[in-house]
């Protein structure tokens, strides 16, 4: 372990040497201060590296604007759900090891799991499923059952046993649902194997052992000299500060790092330095799931996308959350890879991925010699009329509603009060004709690229009479979007559920906490029942359960009781407003 420690502080220390002899520096640092501009960022941080060399290591702007800290190459950053790539990493060390089968059930090392579901089938979920986020799990855990009783030795929140009062959200393996749960789930696998507290094992055995030395899942296993890094919410030209702080969930989203810790990560995976096998890591980066029906590319624990001429891109992004945007990035044929940080709630994914797709594809070509070709215009075909017509509707888009309707031959769209034109292209794809900055599309799907990057795919599936919309960003991420259901009359019980509502915490045994303060509308507007951020489009699948249908808990239930009004989601209770 100490080797490898030794071996990564010398090529950090070569690297950052070697990073004033590149003739990139220049266009990193115009590409980082324009990024700092357009995301209204306090302060980013960038590694980029080159096999085992550094050709870029440092840190721009301020990660405290109210005592005027500047930000550095050691300054610790709370970097969310890049955490799951060190989990999945620590479970295919486990595998190596005989420790955990990749393929056998949850249930083989958390006897205790179990969950509702709304479905026939009773498909167990395995540890493969879990990894590529396809085991059908909601995003957050629910409550623990009543007289469960934490261990006091540190271990994780038995999220196993938080489980047992809330639904599937789809058949284990049938589609992308991304699952904080999944993971956190996974860290209490490696508890149970390891039989050690998770972020214990994973400073020393894993952190450490990769020769990140300043990184840790608990805030307190930091250097307490080294600065850490506020985040913050950025709106209406100001900047409000977010304190970063542990939360219980270790193995999905509890990791600090710097981002020189994340340039020796990328020259370990460059090395094959992080398993004992070769091909270990290699199976990561292997598509398992995706399908015409679920495009979502999904390695185990990485994020799967292409470049170029199809160059492998291998990546996972964290945050916004609490004000801070993270990304590991990397072409494994080109041995290229980048780290990036910036501290406001303004730089999602689509922003960071775009950021180290333009860094990293111009790079590959000076490198590689082989120019990438330019995104050619689309060129628009003909379409029947008639099967235009059959996509009209309206979709659930990122928590708001795609209205598609046939205008003449043309197919127009409208979301948000705002309009645009579907061109059909190849692929039996559909282009945008508008820039998405024109329409205000940004404020909707929060994407770095011009709309001309976004394409739009349907998909029927016969066997259950439905039909959705994928949103396919630039090859990169893609959504599914359902079509709402078609409302003749409005229902009566949809309309008793329409009003304002008072936010609570939902405490063991279903009992209503106090009031937190947060508020939610849930209104019905030319047929479709929809609930304010974060939930959007919903549908009451019968008198007691309500279908969340677009956003971070697609395919979740909620409880609502008709008795009283209140409406119930996991650990969170929404109570009618009182007049």
């Amino acid at each position: 372990m100490h080797s490898k420690i030794l071996t990564a502080l010398f090529f950090l220390f070569c690297g950052s040497c070697l990073s004033c002899q590149t003739g990139n520096r220049d266009f990193i640092e115009k590409e980082i201060r324009r990024t700092m501009r357009q995301q209204h960022l306090p302060a980013m941080a960038v590694a980029l590296v080159d096999d085992q060399e550094i050709l870029y290591l440092g840190a721009k702007g301020l990660i405290d604007i109210e005592n005027n800290i500047p930000a550095s190459t050691r300054s610790v950053f709370k970097l969310w759900s890049l955490a799951k790539v060190f989990t999945a990493l620590e479970i295919f060390r486990e595998i190596e090891e005989g420790l955990v089968d990749l393929d056998a059930p949850l249930t083989s090392y958390l006897p205790e799991f179990r969950i509702q579901s709304r479905f026939t089938e009773n498909q167990p979920i395995t540890i493969r499923e879990m990894l590529a986020h396809r085991a059908g799990l909601p995003r957050h855990e629910g409550l623990l059952p009543v007289g469960t009783v934490r261990e006091d030795n540190n271990f994780i929140e038995p999220f196993e046993l938080g489980a047992w009062n809330i639904y599937r959200t789809y058949p284990v393996a049938y589609r992308y649902k991304y699952s904080n749960l999944g993971y956190d789930l996974l860290g209490r696998v490696i508890e149970e194997t390891r039989d050690e507290v998770y972020f214990k094992h994973m400073k020393v055995k894993v952190l450490n052992d990769l020769g990140m030395i300043n990184s840790s899942f608990y805030s307190g296993g930091i250097d307490s000299t080294l600065p850490r890094v506020l985040g913050y919410e950025y709106h209406k030209r100001k900047y409000y500060p977010l304190v970063q702080y542990d939360i219980n969930n270790f193995p999905s989203g509890n990791l600090y790092a710097t981002i020189e810790d994340l340039s020796v990560f990328l020259q370990a995976v460059f090395r094959d330095d992080v398993f004992e096998k070769k091909e270990t890591i290699s199976r990561m980066f292997e598509d398992h799931f995706s399908t015409p029906e679920d495009t979502q590319p999904m390695g185990l624990g990485w994020k799967l996308a292409s470049i170029g001429n199809n160059e492998p891109l291998i990546w996972h992004d964290g945050g916004p959350t609490e004000g801070i945007g993270s990304l590991i990035a990397f072409l494994p044929r080109r041995k290229l890879g980048i780290a990036v940080i910036g501290n406001a709630n303004t730089f999602s994914g689509y922003y960071s991925t775009g950021f180290a797709i333009d860094i990293l594809s111009t790079l590959a070509e000076e490198k590689s010699g082989i120019e990438y070709p330019e995104p050619q215009k689309p060129v628009e075909l003909e379409v029947e009329t008639e099967l235009l017509k059959e996509r009209e509707g309206k979709y659930a888009v990122m928590g708001s509603i795609l209205d598609l309707s046939l205008k003449g031959s043309k197919l127009k769209a409208r979301i948000g009060g705002m309009g645009f034109q579907l061109v059909p292209v190849k692929d039996g794809e559909f282009a945008l004709t508008n820039w998405m900055h024109k329409i205000g599309l940004t404020r909707i799907i929060r994407s770095s690229e011009d709309i001309n990057d976004l394409r739009i795919r349907f998909v029927d599936t016969p066997a259950d009479g439905r039909s959705y919309m994928i949103l396919n960003f630039n090859n990169i991420s893609y959504d599914i979007c359902p079509r709402y259901p078609v409302q003749q009359v409005i229902p009566d019980s949809w309309k008793a559920l329409a009003g304002s509502y008072d936010r609570a915490e939902v405490l063991p045994g279903n009992i209503i906490g106090e009031l937190s303060g947060g508020h939610m509308d849930l209104g019905i507007e030319d047929g479709v029942l929809s609930m304010s951020a974060p939930y959007g489009p919903v549908y009451p699948v019968d008198d007691t359960s309500i279908l969340i249908l677009s956003g971070s808990y697609i395919g979740e239930v909620m409880d609502y009781s008709p008795e009283s009004g209140l409406i119930l989601h996991q650990k969170t209770a929404f109570l009618p407003e009182r007049e």
